[in-house]
């Protein structure tokens, strides 16, 4: 496949997760929502496109492992934990925003600076 539909698919993947993501931390309080549910399983088909199409592109442009690249797949693991550390109350909701907004700004700065 060509890396520009993988960057493609990477880029509707992430508007995926962070729109599941959103619904999912502003619906954390809901006892039965099904709105919850919905963000929750848009959030996950999200992660798996941003994983998929992630690694798609490490394979066609990048030889081997670079830090940027582990270090952004630790903060997928973090943006992925989110809703459950919030729903869990692990981690209060107003945190879980600033800690979403953060990962995701960290992620972007990485793959445009790939500083290590």
């Amino acid at each position: 496949m060509d890396p520009q539909t993988y960057r493609l698919l990477h880029i509707v993947g992430l508007f995926a997760v962070f729109l599941g993501l959103g619904g999912s931390l502003a619906l954390a309080d809901a006892s039965k929502s099904g709105g919850r549910a919905i963000a929750l399983a848009l959030h996950g088909l999200g992660l798996i496109v941003v994983l998929v199409a992630g690694f798609g592109l490490q394979a066609k442009l990048l030889d081997g492992f670079p830090m940027w690249l582990i270090t952004k797949i630790a903060l997928w693991l973090v943006i992925g934990a989110l809703p459950f550390l919030v729903r869990k109350r692990y981690v209060p909701a107003m945190i879980g925003w600033i800690v979403a907004l953060a990962a995701g700004a960290m992620a972007a700065w990485l793959v445009l600076e790939r500083p290590f």
